[in-house]
């Protein structure tokens, strides 16, 4: 869940979210609902850790985006 929601905040909003309090319960829901998972586990994400990290690097790996 953690990275779809990294994915699709980039390519609407152009930066990635810090916390889970930045995207709004009903992006959440429809999400979760999408790739058929609760929305309840994205308080455990880490953001700023080591997963989200790895997963902000692919994402933008897969957007053939690089850093300047």
């Amino acid at each position: 869940m953690g990275f779809v929601v990294l994915l699709k905040y980039f390519q609407n909003e152009g930066h990635f979210p810090e916390h889970c309090r930045e995207i709004p319960e009903a992006v959440l829901g429809y999400l979760a609902n999408q790739i058929g998972v609760s929305g309840d586990n994205l308080s455990q994400y880490e953001f700023t850790g080591r997963t989200g990290k790895r997963d902000r690097t692919e994402i933008l790996s897969f957007l053939g985006i690089r850093r300047a």
